[in-house]
């Protein structure tokens, strides 16, 4: 798997207590350098202007909707069309996924019981969340 041209991150910088966010987007890749428009400031929604050897936490979702997460630091600039900014890119093995859940799944047996119709059933779920049991 690797990053497309077009996909959108968001980079945390991991330099600073701040919490900021920016988000770009991927305009080319070479080898392991991923080349990014400038950021916008999600929250001033103006530009930033990185520094070299800054380091990001840089987040992005594939077309299936998975997501990703990957340490990367600020390599360059480059001139072109559109001024970019040089991340350098881990290889594909070196992603973490991230688990996006609204609710928490817990371990823990609970005891169930359900009627359908005539029939009663006596289970014990495995694990439990706000959505329904996986196993029971």
């Amino acid at each position: 798997m690797e990053i497309k041209i077009g996909t959108q991150l968001q980079l945390e910088p991991t330099y600073t207590e701040r919490l900021e966010k920016f988000r770009c987007k991927v305009v080319e890749q070479k080898d392991n350098i991923l080349y990014i428009d400038y950021p916008v400031n999600m929250a001033t929604k103006k530009t930033a202007f990185l520094i070299d050897g800054s380091e990001f936490r840089a987040t992005f979702r594939t077309e299936d909707k998975q997501s990703f997460a990957f340490n990367t630091e600020v390599v360059g600039r480059k001139a072109g069309n559109i001024p970019m900014i040089m991340l350098h890119c881990p290889t594909p093995e070196e992603f973490i996924k991230i688990q996006r859940r609204e609710y928490v799944r817990v371990e823990t047996p609970v005891d169930v019981a359900i009627q359908l119709k005539d029939y009663k059933y006596q289970l014990v779920t495995v694990d439990i969340s706000a959505g329904a049991s996986q196993s029971c």
